[in-house]
């Protein structure tokens, strides 16, 4: 079982960290504000997700060389990087949302990186959706405020290629969108959404 670093600054005051899912890389835990007794959610993300997959990487050619992988890892770490930032811009929109703070960590012991992100304690709709029964005018909610969110992102040049209920959170009343998976409009070279792109929960 996956044990939270308790890294500093991003974590500094927290406590009682108790691990609420991991799966391929990403670990999520939750912590409570010692001072304020406020709770928390930590996700760890992993790049890469664990040791063997650098060798997997370079093995395939999609890393040239061992010492290369960091330089790779790196980039990735970026792109999250600024993902997050432009979420963080977007959330000024009623129907985004992004998380408050985010810290990287340089690997010690393997090429790679550690994410943190911390954010509010915040519902998703797949837990929603399990302990409630929805009526229809929950339902008609769910899709206007995830259509305002979407528009949000096309109207700043972004589509979302991961739109699934666990990036999908209650707050405040009301449902908004996070998650990684932006691709920039600009960047795609057809008039329709090019298939790398496509996906399951790609909107």
């Amino acid at each position: 079982m996956p044990e939270l670093t308790m890294i500093s600054p991003l974590l500094n005051g927290m406590t009682d960290p108790e691990l609420w899912s991991s799966h391929e890389g990403t670990s999520v835990y939750r912590v409570r504000h010692e001072s304020t007794g406020l709770y928390f959610i930590v996700k760890h993300i992993s790049v890469p997700e664990s040791a063997e997959t650098t060798d997997i990487l370079v093995e395939q050619g999609i890393i040239p060389a061992f010492n290369q992988a960091s330089d790779y890892y790196k980039s990735i770490v970026e792109q999250y990087r600024k993902e997050l930032v432009q979420f963080h811009t977007l959330s000024q929109a009623p129907n985004i949302c992004s998380c408050l703070r985010f810290q990287v960590v340089q690997k010690a012991d393997q090429p790679g990186f550690d994410m943190y992100l911390l954010s509010p304690c915040r519902t998703s709709l797949l837990d929603f959706l399990h302990d409630v029964t929805i009526s229809r005018k929950t339902a008609i909610q769910i899709g206007i405020d995830l259509c305002n969110a979407l528009i949000v992102l096309r109207q700043n040049g972004f589509i979302h290629q991961n739109v699934k209920p666990e990036n999908i959170f209650l707050e405040k009343g009301k449902f908004v969108l996070s998650g990684f998976g932006l691709a920039d409009v600009a960047t795609l070279q057809h008039t329709a959404i090019a298939k790398p792109y496509v996906g399951c929960f790609s909107a």
